[in-house]
């Protein structure tokens, strides 16, 4: 009867590792396009970031990004609050969870999903108009991935002689803004969990609009 109960889960973890195995071959082999590169499951970029030990991170859809056709207008104090912090000496870095191509199934689909992935990210960069780093967990989120926060892999990538040519990021001495935080409204913690994971002071998306949070 245990064995039994324990059957059913376990199908369906080695389905989900399956299904994660043949997209990530498929993701492999679809090129990420300059200036983005990929490493495991992760999209990244940060050819023109900052260098230096401070930095302002940020989850994406929710905390700088609000969706729909006029994602500009209410994300219009985004760029300002950016650029305040890049000149306060931060450099600006983006770390999120997308879960679109981890679900494709083919190569073509694959393909469709990294270009809309990417353009998405680039649109914002250029809205900014700030020195950005960008990394974009691509797993699903039932795979355990380990760039997917709460896992720290981003972090540790951003770490690297590939993306940090000077000093390494501290962090003692930078933050990470998200929306989902373990509040009754979010649907779950990953934010505040990565954040804490890391050591890094944690902010909700309300530090975009006001100093605390």
């Amino acid at each position: 009867m245990q064995a039994a109960a324990f059957a059913g889960p376990r199908r369906a973890l080695l389905r989900n590792q399956d299904g994660n195995h043949e997209a990530l071959k498929l993701f492999t082999q679809v090129p990420a396009r300059p200036p983005w590169y990929k490493e495991g499951w992760c999209l990244f970029r940060s050819e023109d970031a900052a260098e230096g030990a401070r930095v302002a991170a940020f989850d994406f859809d929710k905390t700088l990004h609000h969706g729909g056709m006029a994602w500009r207008l209410s994300s219009a104090h985004i760029p300002g609050r950016l650029r305040q912090l890049h000149e306060e000496g931060y450099r600006i870095v983006i770390f999120s969870n997308q879960h679109g191509p981890g679900r494709q199934r083919t190569r073509e689909a694959m393909q469709a999903e990294v270009r809309d992935i990417t353009a998405r990210f680039d649109d914002f960069a250029s809205f900014c108009r700030v020195p950005l780093q960008i990394f974009v967990a691509a797993a699903r989120g039932d795979v355990g991935d380990a760039f997917r926060k709460p896992n720290i892999g981003m972090w540790e990538l951003l770490c690297s002689s590939r993306c940090s040519r000077g000093t390494l990021p501290d962090p003692a001495l930078s933050f990470y803004v998200g929306n989902s935080a373990g509040r009754k409204t979010d649907g779950n913690d990953v934010d505040r969990q990565f954040a804490q994971r890391l050591g890094l002071k944690f902010y909700t998306e309300a530090f975009l609009t006001s100093r605390g949070a």
